[in-house]
Order: structure tokens, then sequence, then C-alpha cells
């Protein structure tokens, strides 16, 4: 009777073990899947029942901040990835290096580009021989807040060195190597030098032709392309790009999602450009329902109300921005007085969506 007894025991101690591991593993699975507030649910559930395992508790608030930064909460992620370290320090100190590498990108993203170097360079400071994709990424950020500070060669060495660890690492044929390329491009455009932009979009489109997936890498890409071609005075490729991006992202997304409508934006403004003013109208009216879901309006003269749901209210004050220039040409052309309020109306709301 002992050794069944023992067998019990020994059996609800190894379950017990294992709960724990199960919870954060589906946490890590919804998170993975884009479920971020049932991921994080998850978590609470397992921080609640949790109290004492608390090297655990700093890897469910780290998830936790990564789940916020992925939803758009930035002070929740700041928080959260603020008690994690506290936690996760107190055990492997190196650990420390990825809460302060996620503080940076939060700050980066909040505009806080002092802070964001401040903690970008503290986790420089851990030794991460072990972890070289780590120091990548780390560097990566650095060349990213740089890029917002306007000081492109510094940008461009951080990348470098980002990407030299990588394709030691990985190899050609990775997608980190792909971003890498993408990041370097972006700092010449924002110079207005399509022509070296364009060389380095074009290495990253080799990368991603190898890879499987990967479509909002490659939609991207298009979008980049197409902002080179228009900028190098190729209308008709950059369209054609433009075009590429639009039918990416609407066969992975079907429809109301921002990326979409930015590609969308482009794509009008282009033909704009091109004056061909009916096909413009048409694709900002697009723009402006993808970004706008429960918002129908095909006319011209038909804007979301100041209630209605909005995806990213920036975009939506430029497609509506792009839409009053457009409108204003038409009655520059035609001296429609409709136009001109169309145009006056379009105005007014984009000024709106940012307040």
């Amino acid at each position: 009777m002992k050794f069944p007894l023992l067998i019990l025991m020994l059996s609800c101690l190894f379950t017990a073990g294992a709960q724990p591991g199960r919870m954060l593993g589906e946490a890590n699975v919804l998170s993975a899947a884009g479920r971020y507030q049932a991921s994080n649910a998850l978590l609470d559930e397992f921080i609640e029942t949790y109290p004492t395992r608390m090297y655990d508790q700093g890897e469910a608030l780290f998830l936790k901040s990564y789940n916020y930064l992925q939803m758009g909460n930035l002070e929740a992620a700041l928080a959260d990835n603020a008690a994690s370290l506290e936690l996760r320090r107190q055990f492997i100190p190196e650990d420390a290096a990825k809460n302060y590498m996620r503080s940076g990108a939060i700050y980066l993203l909040q505009g806080q580009y002092e802070q964001a170097l401040d903690n970008l360079f503290r986790a420089e400071e851990f030794p991460l021989i072990d972890d070289p994709q780590m120091a990548a990424l780390i560097k990566g950020y650095i060349g990213s807040v740089y890029t917002s500070l306007r000081q492109y060669d510094r940008a461009r060495k951080y990348f470098r060195q980002s990407l030299d660890i990588l394709l030691i690492e990985e190899g050609e044929d990775s997608p980190d190597v792909s971003t890498s390329y993408y990041n370097l491009a972006r700092t010449f455009m924002l110079e207005r030098k399509p022509g070296v932009a364009e060389e380095w979009l074009q290495k990253a489109l080799s990368v991603e032709r190898e890879l499987e997936g990967g479509v909002v890498r490659k939609s991207q890409l298009y979008n980049a392309l197409g902002q080179a071609a228009e900028e190098a005075g190729r209308l008709g490729e950059a369209e054609e790009h433009y075009q590429m991006a639009s039918q990416m992202y609407r066969g992975l997304f079907g429809k109301n999602h921002p990326e979409l409508a930015r590609s969308l934006i482009n794509l009008a403004g282009l033909k704009h450009k091109k004056e061909e003013k009916e096909d413009a109208q048409r694709v900002i009216q697009d723009a402006i329902r993808q970004l706008c879901p429960g918002f129908s309006g095909r006319d011209a003269a038909e804007n979301p109300g100041e209630d209605a749901l909005v995806l990213s209210r920036p975009l939506l004050a430029r497609a509506l921005e792009t839409k009053a220039a457009i409108l204003l040409d038409l009655f520059e052309d035609t001296g429609e007085e409709k136009a001109l309020e169309q145009a006056l109306a379009a105005s007014l709301r984009a000024a709106g969506a940012v307040e």
C-alpha cells in the first residue's frame, strides 16, 4: 500500500510543479497569436495564484509588459517592465539587459530619446557573449533612436554593427537581416537619398524572397520602394509598388488595418500627383473606410463622425488631409463650390482627428 501512496504523492508534486509552467506557456502562446488581453488575463491569474514563485513572477511581468506594448498601453508596459526588472535581477543579473532594452524601446515610442538611450546603453553594459542576437537587437534599437534624432550617421553605425552580428549568427537569409537592411534604407530615405535607399531595400527584398511568409515585412518593403521610386520621379513604378503592398495587406488582413490604409494613402497621393483625380478620390475614401470600422461612406461628401471608432488617429488625419488636397485641386480645376465645401469639411475633420 505504501508504493501507490508514494506514487500518488510524487504525482501530485510533479503536477503542482508543472501547472505554473503550463500557465506561462499558454500565456506565451496567446501572446504569439496576438491575443494580448487574453494572455495578460492568464498572467494576472498566475501572479495571484503563485505569489511566492518570484523568478516566474518576473517572467510573467516581462511578458505582460510586452503585451501592453503591443496594445499601445506604454505606461502599463513601462510599469510592468520595471516590476519585472526588480525581480529578475535578483536571480539572473544578465536578464536585466532585456528589461533595460524593453524600457529603451518604450521610451523610444514615447519620444523620450534621452531616457531611451540611457536604458539601451545600460543594456549594452551586460556581457552578452552567450546571446549575440540580443546584442544585435539592442544596437538596432540604439540606431532607431538616433534615426528619430535625425543623427543618421550615428544611426547607420549602430545598424551596421547590428547587421554584422546577425550575418555571423543567422546568415544572410534571416528576417532580422532583412529588417536591418530596411532600417539602413530608411535613414537614406529620410536624408532624401532615394537611390541609395533603393539599393538597401532591394537587398532586403531579395532576402525576403527566400523566406516563407513574412507578408507584413514584404508589404512594408514594397511601400518603401514605392516611396523611393516616387521621390526619384518614377511614378509608374511607384504605383506598382503601392498596388502590390495594398494587395498583400488586403490578402492578409482583409480590411480595417492601419498598414493597409497607409498603403492606400500613399497610392491616393501618387494618383493625385499624376492628376488622376477620380481614382485618387476613390482610393483615399477607401483608406478612410479601412481606418474606421463601421464607416461605409463612399462619396466625397462623407466623413467619419467625431464618435467613430478609429484605428489610428494620425493616419486618419493624414488621409483626410490628402482628401482635402485632392478636392481643393478639383475645385481649382472645375470651380465647383461643392468640391470646395467638401475640401473644407475634410480639412476640419482632419484637425479634429488629432485633438
